[in-house]
């Protein structure tokens, strides 16, 4: 067949021609890939070798970046500062104004005693209830014998964190030995006490009468005037 002048015919490109182009491809992937891999192979190496003891060059220093922090300061209304004499308030830190309605749970420890009686020792527990001057108080002491008495009274505040409490008593008197004997009893109670923000301690003294004397089987007589002195520790939840 005749091909007519100028008219170009294309050759259709041989087999090995088409491989040898696909292979080409394929070594240039390959070589990104490898490439993509061995550079940061390379930059740690570099690091290790700038790093490692006796090295002459310059070491590259991998600082950490401290994110800043942030501090609550007094100095705008309404931004609150929490201090570590806030979270523990000494003894002469002024006390917080407009406590309210306060509950008081206390723990502690007694020694009573009266006329005709031995000192004896034990545990105690008070709780009072509180708005502003005015207190609510429950009690119950066991120094060898058991006085459960409820009271009304005020708050005086001294300095500071520190308070007089005054309170009139009423309740029982009870003794176990040598037998039980349950009297009515009435009596008052004086103490100090320091009411921090959930903590509080106190010292006091009771002084109880019992309204009716009792005999023991043996003819002794049971009952009379008995002091109690006490020292506690306790919880404070106040509602404002």
């Amino acid at each position: 067949m005749k091909i007519p002048a100028g008219v170009e015919v294309a050759r259709p490109q041989t087999f090995l021609g088409a491989r040898r182009s696909q292979v080409g491809c394929d070594c240039c992937k390959l070589a990104t890939l490898l490439a993509s891999l061995l550079l940061p192979l390379a930059s740690l190496a570099l690091v290790a070798s700038a790093s490692a003891p006796g090295n002459a060059g310059t070491a590259l220093t991998l600082t950490p970046t401290l994110a800043p922090t942030s501090t609550l300061a007094s100095s705008g209304a309404g931004t609150a500062s929490i201090t570590g004499a806030e979270r523990f308030p000494s003894f002469e830190a002024p006390a917080p104004g407009g406590r309210g309605f306060t509950r008081v749970l206390s723990i502690g420890y007694s020694a009573m005693g009266g006329a005709g009686q031995g000192t004896a020792t034990g545990p105690a527990v008070f709780f009072s209830v509180r708005d502003e001057k005015l207190i609510l108080s429950l009690s119950v002491e066991h120094p060898g014998r058991t006085l459960g008495l409820l009271g009304a009274g005020l708050v005086q505040p001294l300095k500071q964190r520190w308070n007089a409490v005054y309170t009139l008593l009423g309740g029982f008197d009870a003794t176990q030995t040598p037998s039980l004997a349950v009297m009515p009893a009435l009596g008052a109670r004086a103490g100090i006490e320091w009411l921090g923000n959930r903590t509080t301690v106190g010292l006091s003294l009771t002084g109880v009468t019992d309204l009716v004397r009792r005999t023991d089987p043996v003819g002794n007589q049971v009952g009379g005037v008995t002091f109690a002195l006490s020292a506690t520790i306790g919880w404070v939840a106040a509602e404002r």
